[in-house]
């Protein structure tokens, strides 16, 4: 156990958080997750009520799930390419959150369209540029981390059970 929690801490996912004396010999050392150790970026196209625009939403969370900040913005991608608005929104939010993007662990694109891995295509999807072969290799050449997409929808079905109302759910 002592050579893991070296390894662990040593590759700065866990930490010593404290010392313990429960008598006679060394005091144990009390380690926990370092929660700062990783980051994850949530990307969702959706559309802003009212605007006509669709919108780049993300947050970003540790390691632990704790949201570390939030960022939402229209985009008319009728001009704006789509690597570049989500560049910029992950950019803009991990500066507003303090955290380096180089320490972005992976970030999950969340599309109203189906994601075809062969093709690298996003199928079916109504905003302009997001459906081109190759978009999320060049988002994930961009930004330089891992990159999942799926169905917005398939998504927050998965986010509603695991945290949500359907924890219960069979």
């Amino acid at each position: 156990v002592s050579e893991a929690l070296r390894r662990l801490t040593g590759a700065g996912l866990a930490r010593v958080v404290g010392h313990v004396s429960a008598g006679p010999g060394p005091n144990a050392e009390v380690y926990a997750a370092n929660h700062e150790a990783a980051f994850a970026v949530a990307v969702s196209v959706r559309d802003v009520l009212g605007t006509g625009l669709p919108a780049v939403a993300a947050a970003v969370c540790d390691v632990a799930g704790t949201v570390r900040g939030r960022a939402e913005s229209p985009v008319d991608f009728l001009y704006t390419d789509p690597v570049d608005a989500v560049a910029a929104t992950v950019a803009d939010l991990c500066r507003d959150a303090g955290i380096d993007p180089q320490r972005l662990a992976h970030i999950q694109l969340a599309v109203p369209g189906a994601y075809d891995p062969r093709t690298d295509t996003i199928h079916h999807i109504d905003v302009p540029g997001w459906s081109r072969p190759g978009l999320v290799g060049a988002v994930r050449a961009r930004l330089g981390s891992e990159i999942g997409v799926d169905n917005d929808v398939n998504l927050a079905a998965t986010a509603e059970r695991c945290r949500g109302v359907a924890r219960d759910a069979d």
